[in-house]
């Protein structure tokens, strides 16, 4: 038997937000929804109803905040089960009410579950029984197919495919291919957890995780944060809380992993540090290195932190906000980049989302930021300066980018109703500046935040980093 680490998680699974500020009655729009025909049978073959998308698609149109209550008490009654269903995964999740009842009822249960961290490649699937369904990214597939148990099925995941098409070729696969009461485990990066986290919650399927990338690792295999995009709302617009069974980390997977890889999962890391005021974590992961050393105590480290906000606030009502440090801007970077056709990676649009933030930081709560600026700048995980540059075709004082990134943030599922932008702040490492009102976010008004948006721009772009 070999040996492993072993965190528990727990946490109550109480569905549903905090009380929303106000509703959006949504009148008898059954008749107005415009719904395309591969969009209707993308919709019917993920949610089992061809006009989930379409209201979907409406909601992005009408910039509906998910801290709207949807009224649906005035749409057509064959009708009501598809807006249920499209509230669901809007931006995970808003509360529904109609005439005859109050959707989303709270439940006391609680989930738990173990993150082991392995000593052997075998010990992912100690658990797997012949009627369970492994599915297997085509990339980690290429490196290890030989090692992988018998009956895999391989699939293709991107960033480019991570939406709602490739969702339902998921669905499509587990309904064809599990047995009854079978569960999936999925083997890959975030974007396979996602999508298959996202079809499986759909489903309601038994999920295991099998990280293979440090940014898996982590970060996105815990918590039971699934999303896929929604173009052209951007990035995890549409999704829900399905947490795992259990979650198998074996570091050894790393090692088929580039170096640009590693990096963007690093940023994850380095995030976890700042935001739990580990100091000598942070000294460690933002020296310069070409090599790395993941091994299961640093991997500890780091998921103890996210277990830590998790079993705190598990459904994202309030600190569990903090994770999202330097990502409403990293998002809406990833989106503006695969626009243009631009190759980055997670990492490096979060590395610059932490920058602007600890900017922020800085000319708004007084925080010491310079020296974590420069740390970041000198460990190689900031987007290169080069692919920045072409990104905003050139411009050193950032106006074309900065205009698309704000639109982008604005429609952040942090984004308030007020159409304001929303960041985390930090007072000082491990300290996370609390708004009036209690508030984990910040909210600037557009224009404020356009100002900023193009002082940091403007800062990155005439550096030499």
């Amino acid at each position: 038997m070999s040996s492993k680490k072993q965190i528990s998680v727990s946490v109550s699974n109480i569905s549903g937000r905090s009380a929303p500020l106000s509703e959006f009655k949504w009148g008898k729009l059954t008749s107005a929804l415009k719904i395309n025909r591969v969009e209707e049978e993308i919709s019917k073959r993920l949610f089992s109803d061809g006009r989930v998308v379409a209201i979907l698609k409406r909601a992005f149109e009408q910039g509906l905040s998910r801290n709207l209550t949807w009224n649906i008490s005035e749409v057509d009654l064959d009708a009501t089960s598809a807006f249920r269903i499209a509230a669901s995964v809007f931006q995970r999740g808003v509360s529904v009410t109609d005439s005859r009842c109050q959707v989303k009822p709270e439940s006391k249960a609680t989930i738990s579950y173990d993150v082991e961290i392995v000593t052997r490649r075998s010990d992912c699937f100690i658990s797997a029984g012949d009627r369970d369904m492994i599915i297997v990214d085509q990339n980690v597939a290429n490196s290890w197919e030989r090692q992988l148990p018998k009956g895999f099925v391989a699939f293709t995941f991107a960033e480019a495919n991570k939406n709602t098409t490739t969702a339902a070729e998921i669905t499509d696969l587990i309904r064809g291919r599990r047995s009854p009461d079978s569960r999936v485990f999925v083997v890959g990066g975030g974007v396979a957890g996602d999508v298959v986290g996202f079809a499986t919650g759909i489903l309601g399927v038994k999920c295991h995780y099998v990280p293979t990338t440090l940014l898996s690792m982590a970060d996105s295999s815990i918590g039971g944060k699934v999303a896929v995009n929604f173009e052209p709302w951007g990035k995890n617009q549409i999704g829900l809380f399905h947490h795992p069974q259990a979650v198998y980390i074996w570091p050894g997977w790393l090692e088929t992993l580039g170096e640009k890889e590693l990096k963007s999962g690093l940023v994850e890391c380095l995030k976890h540090a700042l935001i739990s005021g580990d100091e000598t974590l942070w000294t460690a992961l933002s020296k310069p290195k070409k090599t790395f050393n993941i091994n299961s105590d640093f991997l500890e480290t780091v998921i103890q932190v996210k277990r830590g906000i998790v079993e705190i606030d598990p459904y994202e009502t309030g600190e569990r906000a903090v994770l999202n440090f330097g990502h409403t801007l990293g998002h809406a970077l990833e989106t503006a980049a695969s626009s243009r056709g631009i190759a980055v990676t997670h990492g490096e649009c979060v590395a610059i989302g932490m920058i602007h933030a600890l900017r922020l930081s800085s000319k708004y709560r007084g925080m010491a930021a310079g020296s974590y600026v420069d740390d970041l700048l000198r460990s190689g995980v900031v987007m290169p300066k080069a692919v920045l540059k072409e990104l905003n075709d050139g411009d050193h004082k950032g106006s074309v980018l900065s205009k698309q990134l704000i639109e982008l943030m604005s429609r952040d599922k942090k984004a308030s109703i007020n159409d304001s932008i929303s960041f985390v702040l930090m007072d000082s490492p491990g300290q996370i500046a609390r708004a009036e009102g209690n508030s984990w976010v910040i909210q600037f008004p557009r224009q404020g935040a356009l100002a900023d948006l193009e002082e940091t721009l403007s800062f990155l772009l005439t550096l030499s980093y």
